[in-house]
């Protein structure tokens, strides 16, 4: 959010306007006043008021509007709001009084008492700290509306992004190899069939009751891929191995709901999986991370990678303000690091 620089023509005549007021309101009241001098009735000294006026009120102006910009620049964040506040009053209240001084010396319109010096600083100390204190009210009013439309259009990226990355859990190919891994079980292996359904059927219904939360526990992740993972080895066999090791510490941390069937559905999509050369899976859970492991085999047919699914997951990870999950390729392996937390974010 930009502030407002306020250098314009219409804030030039509002500096001109505020600058006429004292000198106007004192000569006014020496052209009343019988016991005044001559000289004080005199239109140079009119004008040499409103010349020391301007230059005080256009110096405060301009000179405030820096700092009020420069500490917003510094402290955007609304909770930072009480610094910025601080720091600015401090700065302006101080500046002002220098800036008003060093004019007056300038034109010879300070006589050195300490009664004038004091006044002055009274007078400038109650004008800055209206005028800043207007000008904070109102940003902060501004930067609360901000947050609040910032705020709004996260959640519906958010809501959109669950919403694909549910559309991308139940990709009608996964159901067509799974229902023909099924019809053949149910031919060869009844009883392993009706495991199978089980399985399938405690699959989606975790997709379907998680898809909406930002975060779920390690553990209940697992679990369901786990049976995902025995889905996806009913249809190929021991061309496919998977390895979960997890620290009891992790269990409970926390990370987006669906997150490892994105990267293990990735894996299997992307690479070959046969007699010749399984596919090993790892998935290794330790300290504040989850890693996601498998070897670099790439298949020749695998057509447009569109990297539908990790995008979805850095920007997941984006909303959540969460750090970011890290890809690496070496060794001949695929690497997936995503960052596990203690608490909703």
């Amino acid at each position: 959010m930009q502030l407002h620089t306020f250098k314009n023509r219409s804030i030039l005549k509002w500096i001109v306007g505020v600058s006429l007021v004292p000198p106007t309101f004192f000569f006014l009241l020496n052209l009343l006043d019988p016991e005044a001098s001559a000289e004080e009735k005199n239109i140079s000294s009119y004008l040499i008021g409103f010349l020391v006026s301007f230059a005080i009120t256009a110096s405060l102006f301009y000179y405030n509007t820096w700092v009020l910009d420069a500490t917003f620049v510094r402290w955007p964040k609304p909770a930072q709001q009480r610094k910025r506040l601080a720091v600015a009053l401090t700065a302006t209240i101080l500046g002002s009084n220098m800036l008003a001084l060093l004019i007056s010396l300038l034109f010879n319109m300070w006589s050195g008492s300490p009664v004038e010096l004091f006044s002055n600083v009274v007078a400038v100390t109650v004008i800055t700290l209206v005028v800043s204190l207007w000008f904070l009210g109102y940003h902060f009013i501004e930067l609360w509306r901000h947050s609040v439309l910032e705020k709004e259009q996260m959640e519906k990226e958010q809501i959109s992004n669950q919403l694909a990355g549910l559309r991308h859990q139940l990709s009608p190919h996964f159901l067509f190899n799974s229902f023909n891994a099924l019809q053949s079980l149910i031919e060869e292996d009844p009883q392993k069939a009706q495991q199978f359904v089980q399985q399938l059927s405690g699959m989606y219904r975790y997709t379907l009751v998680n898809a909406e939360e930002p975060l779920v526990p390690l553990s209940d992740e697992l679990h369901f891929i786990e049976k995902y993972l025995y889905l996806q080895q009913v249809r190929f066999g021991k061309n496919l191995k998977s390895t979960i090791d997890a620290e009891p510490g992790c269990m409970n941390m926390l990370l987006p709901s669906l997150s490892l069937q994105i990267l293990v559905e990735n894996a299997i999509k992307h690479n070959i999986v046969s007699a010749s050369r399984p596919l090993h899976i790892s998935i290794l859970a330790s300290g504040n991370q989850i890693q996601v492991i498998n070897e670099l085999q790439p298949r020749a047919d695998t057509g447009t990678n569109t990297g539908i699914g990790l995008e979805n997951l850095f920007k997941r990870y984006q909303l959540l303000n969460a750090g970011e999950p890290v890809i690496r390729r070496d060794d001949g392996k695929f690497t997936a690091i995503l960052p596990l937390l203690t608490t909703h974010e």
